[in-house]
């Protein structure tokens, strides 16, 4: 019997309930920005401009939006899902926090999230496990996910990464991230821009190291959905759309590289059941991922990559004892 390894999941679904805009809505606009790493939409109705901006700070390690509007106009409602019966979560709304920790029902650890809404003017109300801001000027919303492992008895997971025996497991691990996730948003800048700065400038390095330039500068500010739709209407792709394609694929293996490297859907699941777990697989999809960290000129970022393979070693000594009764090492994928 074949069992699926554990998918790379959201942490949670991030709900925001607008108050005062209409709808209807014109000049409606959403940008995506690869040499900073920023998403912006912007869009007008009756009450006037509205905008929201949204980055993934390497340097800080948070998840960054900013709400403006109208001077006294914005309200929002925020909060936070978390729906499947293989977590636990208990979400907690207070003070201008709403903090989920979150344990796995089959063991194996859990995670933590916190987001913390900062309004500037209004009022901001805890109704339940929602904030309720209104009459601001603007709101921004810093957000942080921690993950953390508990250790396994050896009768349910042979795995390294849960064996009591792993270095992680020695004294100081904690089950708990939330206390230290909030000393780290507090520390940080109540002003998007002066977190975009450095960020940018991280983001910005690593993505302006290479550029392709196949001649279409004629259609370069078109948007993506018009070079698209010409691409599609013409039968060929353009010198344009192809060097989009070439930026927009670098952003992506920028976006999803970290800690680790990037895994089949990236950073961008969206689902509790992705294809394949969202996993490695070593069939050469991981190897497609990481393929262009060399020719890009991002080196730096194949640690990740390496480090991976290298927690895998144990198992696959494992392995090679199970099927084989040999020393090395074993992999099948």
């Amino acid at each position: 019997k074949i069992v699926g390894t554990d998918p790379f999941h959201p942490a949670f679904m991030l709900r925001i309930a607008m108050d005062e805009t209409s709808p209807k809505v014109t000049n409606y606009v959403m940008t995506e920005n690869f040499e900073t790493g920023e998403v912006i939409a912007r869009w007008t109705d009756e009450h006037g401009n509205w905008e929201r901006r949204l980055l993934a700070s390497r340097p800080d390690n948070a998840v960054v939006m900013s709400i403006s509007g109208p001077k006294g106009k914005v309200g929002c409602e925020v909060w936070i899902e978390i729906d499947h019966p293989f977590v636990q979560p208990e979400i907690t709304a207070r003070d201008g926090w709403i903090s989920a920790h979150t344990v796995y029902a089959k063991g194996k650890g859990g995670y933590d999230s916190l987001v913390r809404v900062i309004a500037s003017g209004g009022e901001t109300r805890v109704i339940e496990d929602t904030l309720n801001v209104s009459g601001a000027d603007h709101v921004l919303l810093l957000m942080q996910v921690e993950t953390w492992r508990t250790p396994l008895p050896k009768e349910q997971s042979e795995a390294w990464a849960f064996s009591p025996e792993h270095p992680d497991f020695g004294s100081g691990h904690t089950t708990n991230c939330l206390p230290k996730m909030k000393q780290h948003l507090v520390g940080l800048p109540s002003d998007y821009d002066a977190l975009l700065g450095p960020h940018a400038k991280v983001h910005g390095e690593l993505f302006s190291r290479v550029s392709l330039d196949l001649g279409g500068s004629a259609d370069r500010s078109a948007s993506s959905e018009v070079l698209l739709a010409r691409a599609a209407e013409e039968n060929r792709a353009s010198p344009a759309l192809i060097e989009r394609m070439y930026d927009a694929c670098r952003y992506l293996t920028i976006c999803s590289s970290g800690k680790r490297p990037a895994n089949l859907q990236g950073i961008w699941t969206g689902t509790w059941s992705p294809a394949w777990s969202g996993d490695y697989t070593l069939d050469s999809n991981i190897q497609l991922e990481i393929q262009s960290l060399m020719s890009c000129n991002m080196p730096e970022l194949m640690e990740s990559y390496f480090q991976l393979v290298e927690s895998w070693m144990p198992d696959c000594r494992l392995n090679a004892r199970k099927f084989y009764g040999c020393r090395g090492a074993m992999s099948n994928d």
